[in-house]
């Protein structure tokens, strides 16, 4: 539990590290790029397809989550706390 808890604040640290350096950049961007680099990394590390995809697969859940969680924080003014946890 806690490798995964781990691996997502990574990804998702990743994507917002991206959002903040470039105001025009979206999410959805954002995590593409996260998602690629992660299924480059495994890629390079020469683990098999399935981690790869296993590996950008998760990178894209984490985006979708974060990307509820600005839409859910856009439309209310605040962030509902329960959703980021």
């Amino acid at each position: 539990m806690l490798r995964t808890t781990l691996l997502t604040a990574a990804i998702r640290r990743a994507i917002l590290t991206l959002l903040a350096g470039s105001d025009g950049t979206s999410v959805q961007a954002a995590t593409a790029q996260v998602a690629a680099g992660w299924g480059a990394r495994h890629r390079r590390r020469g683990d098999s397809p399935s981690s790869v995809h296993t590996a950008e697969a998760i990178a894209l859940a984490v985006g979708a989550n974060l990307a509820d969680d600005v839409a859910s924080t856009d439309r209310s003014g605040t962030q509902d706390v329960r959703r980021s946890a």
